[in-house]
């Protein structure tokens, strides 16, 4: 077997010969050729170390076509072919500088010590000569910055607004919280260390009048590897991230994807159902934790547990699949579900549970209380901020003969901007929220006032299903034998991918047609909570009548008897009753008004009997009471 380089030139075939036979090592290869990964095998951010040994170890014993030689033979004869060319260059330098020479001159330095102090950190980027380094070096902190950003701008970036280091994994990027950027700017010295030991050789090889500006060129490059090694590193940093095109962020670039979504083994395009490598310059910052196996992996366990806690309803399970797709996606629609069964143990709280699992980062517990009209107001921006970039936001078990907040409600629901303050935060936070927000209760909050806007935004998902004893069940009356609940959550961690594949093909069909068109026995649902909560509705039906346009009532005179109607004939205490602002703005939604200097609501009038001062109706009242 030939050992040398230009033996490989004499094993090649020349052009005019068109046929030859194929050597043993290539018919070798036609039959074995190189391991291709399976879907599963391949993460984002590159092939697994298992997976590249093996394809080293075969391109190592594969001859290349044109030569018939391994790789591993072709490195041997290279190997060779440089060793005695590096002993022939040393045998001449001693000829010419072997007054300048230091330690023993017997023998040329292995290649090996050359480099001994360059670092192995994987980078794409070679290390800098002692020349480029040098110009580095007399930019000062600039220059080591600009290194930084060559050698690891891909990995680390900085948030000016939350004030931290992110690194990327591969997939997203995760908070660096072992400051490993810290050791990048640390390893940078290696690069100066590598040129002080050129510059050095440079020294050894300067004529007379190049000595003393060589020898500043190397106090400069040990310079810079001192201070990179101690003093100077937050500086390194700070300059890396400012500006323009540099390491820093500000912030606002997360997460501005809403049709992909990531999981553990890269970024799924919910349009498609495709998977995609991770690419740093998406800034994802949320994640699945389960891998995904494409888009038509099953989970067996969770389909029939659908299919008990919906009743076997084919219309209302799909409905709850095509409200989850949109959940799934960063895109806003202005819905808060109520997960309403007035029994327990009808499988709402594990469903959503699993379902906040399956999306990982993507979904987050919301403090029940952000929804509720409450007398004591806490600081709330802290949570409001652990919003931010939630697809889908779970709160659970509401208070009973709790109330709305309809103004909290239309915020985290709406397209306005919110503005909040985190910890510790300097600045305060502008964010628009895109989370679906989910209340799994056995009662539904009540509401001051059926204000239309917030009636269209309540969507009130029935679940009828009961979780029983096993002697108990009955399936044909909805009742299920209850499993075990840590069981049940372990089986769905284990099928975790395959729910995520079912999460997927939801987005995939909500985004085909955008539809949340209501079933019947949701619309029913609603509506009946409407008739309950509508006050102001029962109020008209039970004290006005409807008239024509020609005539009208002073809006002042409804009020009265509106909140006199709601003190004694409903009992509602009166500091809970809501103000003749909130009555005026309901009522403008149901009725033309007129507005000159007083304003008057056309096509309504009271009753007859409710006509009259505040003091005589509370006397009828109270006499009705008493009767």
């Amino acid at each position: 077997m030939p050992k040398n380089t230009a033996e490989i030139g004499q094993g090649t075939l020349g052009k005019e010969q068109e046929v030859r036979a194929a050597s043993p090592s290539e018919e070798c290869a036609a039959q074995d050729p190189l391991p291709q990964p399976s879907p599963g095998d391949v993460p984002f951010g590159g092939a697994p170390l298992e997976f590249e040994l093996k394809r080293k170890a075969a391109e190592s014993s594969v001859p290349l076509p044109e030569t018939g030689w391994t790789q591993a033979e072709i490195r041997d004869a290279a190997s060779s072919e440089i060793e005695l060319e590096r002993k022939e260059i040393w045998k001449r330098t001693l000829e010419q500088y072997a007054d300048r020479l230091d330690g023993d001159p017997d023998a040329p330095p292995r290649a090996q010590e050359l480099f001994s102090t360059v670092p192995e950190t994987g980078h794409t980027v070679d290390a800098p000569y002692s020349r480029i380094m040098a110009n580095l070096a007399s930019l000062g902190d600039l220059g080591d910055a600009q290194m930084l950003q060559e050698q690891s701008g891909h990995e680390f970036c900085y948030d000016n607004t939350a004030q931290r280091w992110f690194r990327f994994n591969g997939v997203i990027w995760k908070r660096d919280g072992n400051r490993q950027v810290r050791r990048e700017v640390s390893r940078l010295a290696e690069f100066y260390d590598k040129a002080a030991f050129q510059q050095k050789r440079k020294i050894r090889e300067a004529g007379r009048g190049e000595v003393t500006e060589a020898k500043g060129v190397l106090r400069s490059i040990r310079s810079r590897s001192k201070a990179l090694r101690g003093y100077s590193i937050d500086r390194v940093l700070d300059e890396a991230a400012s500006g323009d095109n540099s390491m820093g962020i500000a912030g606002n670039e997360w997460d501005q994807h809403p049709e992909l979504l990531a999981c553990a083994n890269g970024v799924i395009d919910l349009e498609s159902g495709k998977l995609h490598r991770g690419d740093p310059k998406l800034y994802l910052r949320m994640a699945s934790p389960y891998e995904y196996h494409g888009l038509h992996a099953e989970a067996e366990p969770f389909d029939e547990m659908l299919d008990m806690v919906f009743c076997g309803n084919a219309e209302l399970r799909d409905y709850f699949e095509r409200v989850v797709g949109c959940a799934a996606t960063g895109l806003r629609e202005k819905k808060i579900w109520c997960a309403y069964g007035p029994k327990g143990d009808n499988g709402k709280s594990i469903l959503f549970e699993t379902l906040a699992g399956v999306l990982g980062d993507f979904a987050g517990n919301l403090k029940v209380d952000l929804l509720l009209d409450q007398r004591k107001q806490q600081n709330e921006e802290p949570y409001l901020i652990a919003l931010k970039g939630r697809r889908m936001a779970v709160a659970s078990e509401p208070p009973k003969n709790s109330y709305f907040s309809l103004e909290r409600v239309k915020m985290l629901t709406g397209s306005d901007t919110v503005t909040a303050r985190g910890l510790y935060m300097p600045d305060p936070l502008e964010f628009k929220p895109v989370c679906k927000i989910f209340v799994h209760t056995n009662f539904v909050p009540r509401l001051k006032n059926a204000d239309q806007a917030f009636l269209k935004r309540l969507v009130i998902v029935p679940f009828h299903a009961s979780f029983v004893a096993p002697e108990a069940a009955d399936p044909s009356r909805h009742m299920y034998p209850r499993k075990p609940e840590d069981k049940i959550k372990e089986l769905f961690r284990q099928h975790g991918p395959g729910i995520l594949s079912w999460v997927v093909r939801c987005a995939r069909r909500y985004l085909r047609n955008r539809d949340l068109s209501e079933p019947e026995c949701v619309r029913k649902a609603g509506s009946s909570y409407e008739q309950e909560y509508d006050t102001l509705g029962d109020f008209i039906r039970s004290c006005c009548e409807l008239a024509d346009s020609g005539i009208k009532t002073r809006a002042k005179v409804l009020y009265d008897v509106f909140a006199l109607w709601l003190e004694l004939e409903k009992g509602v205490p009166p500091e809970r009753i809501i103000k003749s602002r909130s009555f005026n703005a309901d009522m403008r939604q149901r009725f033309d008004d007129h507005d000159s200097n007083v304003l008057y609501f056309k096509g309504i009038c009271l009753k007859p009997e409710y006509k009259g001062s505040a003091a005589e109706l509370r006397a009828q009242w109270e006499k009705k009471a008493d009767a």
